[in-house]
């Protein structure tokens, strides 16, 4: 179970979230953390995972994650940032390898190898297996930093834009593969995102976030409202039933076309 309760996070003196709290996310959930740009999805992850710091409290099956050991946070928690595994002479193996060797001392060379390699059949990267980042694309290089964090098979997974690189088909695909894990094995697992089709067709909760505060919590399909769309994201939406019953979001129009993306500078005339 993971608790979230109160919890404010900062930059400096500047506060991007105060007083955040959730209802208990618990084994199995998928939970899609949305907002706009700016409203604090990478830094809340970070938090949740133990690597910035938090006032409030995140307990993780009733234990602060700010207290656990950085041994015990590893073997629990993978985190996975938004930017995709540098280029490097590195292989795709040699990082997934070290990555479970890292967070699971306690394996056999043999268990870790065997492990990798379900990973990189899992992903579909046996391709890649032995290619150096230097010689991936962007996507590619995203899907090895996927598999240095499902490697290591931590109960929470915290995803920060993890298809953000993929194309389409890599997009659906990854979800998918989110989607049997938790089944087959339990867990949590948070991801951030900017596309809100992904988060009604995958997610079981999704929780949106913006102007420093909660938003809403709950089944997507029950979340993304027309108020919650307009006052996220300050654009006209609603959810609708495509053919095959499945909840869609569209989008209608911007209700402000003259707000500027956080942390763009605003071009007037005159002015630079």
């Amino acid at each position: 179970m993971l608790d979230v309760n109160d919890v404010t996070l900062a930059y400096g003196k500047s506060r991007v979230l105060e007083g955040v709290s959730f209802p208990t996310m618990t084994d199995g959930n998928l939970v899609g953390v949305l907002g706009p740009n700016g409203a604090g999805k990478s830094t809340f992850l970070r938090a949740v995972s133990g690597l910035s710091r938090y006032a409030g409290s995140i307990r993780l099956d009733g234990k602060e994650v700010s207290g656990l050991p950085h041994r015990d946070r590893t073997r629990l928690i993978g985190f996975m940032p938004q930017s995709p595994p540098i280029l490097s002479g590195f292989v795709a193996y040699e990082l997934v390898v070290s990555s479970c060797r890292a967070a699971r001392p306690e394996l056999t060379g043999a268990q870790v190898a065997q492990s990798a390699e379900q990973v990189f059949e899992q992903l579909e990267l046996e391709d890649l297996a032995f290619r150096p980042l230097s010689q991936m694309s962007g996507g590619q290089r995203q899907l090895v930093g996927l598999a240095q964090i499902l490697v290591r098979d931590p109960q929470v997974l915290l995803l920060d834009e993890p298809s953000s690189a993929l194309d389409l088909k890599w997009q659906v695909t990854v979800f998918q593969i989110l989607r049997r894990r938790l089944q087959a094995r339990g867990g949590i697992c948070l991801v951030a995102l900017h596309d809100l089709n992904l988060a009604v067709r995958y997610c079981d909760l999704v929780a949106i976030m913006g102007k420093g505060r909660r938003i809403a919590f709950g089944p997507p399909s029950k979340a993304l409202t027309t108020d919650v769309l307009k006052d996220a994201y300050d654009v006209s939406g609603r959810v609708e039933t495509c053919s095959k019953g499945q909840p869609i979001v569209l989008v209608d129009g911007a209700e402000n076309t003259d707000s500027t993306p956080d942390g763009m500078f605003k071009m007037v005339s005159g002015e630079k």
